[in-house]
């Protein structure tokens, strides 16, 4: 109880901007995926705070400063995965009014099929057997990505084939639609970053190297053709990699994003593995995972300096 009530008073310190005055901070990603109308308000708060507290800057600046001695201190980009209809329709104008760039990374082979990310398709469906577990879904999903690429499409197919009467709800067609090349070229240019996310969002150390070379050079090359503008940031699917997906997109494109360690990010960082901060629901909880991003980064430079003293990060979860 103690831990949680520290934990509060340490996030509202930091959304009122008392804490962490005179220290540095770093430069940190934020990444964002399903942006629903039933939490646009929610969004909204987070952006503001982060406007309020942060410089927000295009990816593509970020990364040119990690080479250029630039100050990072309080630097932020903003991503949003998966390329998503309400990324469009609800975070889109907020990005415009509050004048925050962004970056909106897609899976183009998805766009020109009229295909959801099978994650959520494969949820949907199973959702739809009405199972006792509401988890098991979930469940299954995550199973599903530990396998290779041909035995979760077989999986995938079993899947449709006991779900033949599945119909997605307009409310599902809201949360899980994909944005059309149409609305992606309305997005303003310099507002609004496009960047790859591969054709169709597989685990790519799941796949044979023609496969990875295929999703991630062939993603690029459809996106420059569709929208008539540079795609040169890359997203890892669910942020798997291994040296071989990695060394193909540091041929392919001049940055990548990747998440799992929520730190912030200092000069010289490798550009092809920067790690990103997921955004938790709650402007509080944002700000607190701001600063654990702070802590993240300072301890990790304090293991790598020899005489630096011992820091102990309190892991305290909120959600």
């Amino acid at each position: 109880m103690l831990a949680k009530v520290r934990a509060a008073t340490a996030a509202l310190a930091y959304w009122m901007g008392v804490a962490g005055r005179g220290r540095r901070h770093g430069a940190r990603i934020l990444t964002i995926h399903g942006t629903p109308r039933r939490r646009a308000a929610e969004l909204e708060r987070q952006l503001r705070y982060v406007r309020r507290q942060f410089r927000v800057v295009p990816l593509a600046q970020l990364v040119d400063g990690l080479h250029a001695r630039a100050d990072l201190d309080r630097m932020v980009a903003l991503t949003f995965d998966d390329g998503l209809r309400n990324n469009v329709e609800v975070a889109y104008p907020m990005l415009r009014r509050l004048g925050l760039p962004a970056t909106f990374f897609i899976c183009p082979g998805l766009i020109e099929e009229g295909r959801w990310l099978w994650t959520h398709e494969m949820r949907r469906r199973l959702r739809s057997l009405e199972p006792a577990d509401r988890q098991q879904p979930d469940r299954l999903v995550e199973w599903m990505k530990r396998l290779d690429i041909g035995a979760r499409r077989e999986v995938e197919d079993a899947v449709r084939e006991a779900t033949p009467r599945f119909v997605p709800s307009a409310a599902d067609r809201h949360e899980f639609g994909l944005a059309g090349w149409d609305e992606l070229r309305r997005l303003e240019p310099g507002l609004i970053t496009i960047g790859s996310h591969t054709l169709s969002h597989p685990v790519l150390p799941s796949m044979g190297p023609d496969e990875v070379e295929l999703e991630i050079h062939e993603s690029r090359r459809l996106i420059e053709q569709r929208l008539g503008r540079p795609a040169e940031v890359f997203a890892y699917p669910n942020d798997d990699h291994n040296g071989a997906v990695r060394e193909l997109v540091r041929r392919h494109y001049r940055a990548a994003v990747a998440g799992g360690e929520d730190k912030a990010i200092e000069l010289g960082a490798d550009r092809h593995i920067l790690p990103r901060v997921s955004v938790p629901r709650g402007v509080l909880r944002l700000a607190l995972a701001m600063h654990r991003a702070h802590l993240a980064s300072s301890v990790t430079a304090a293991i790598s300096t020899p005489a630096a003293a011992p820091t102990t990060v309190p892991l305290i979860r909120m959600y």
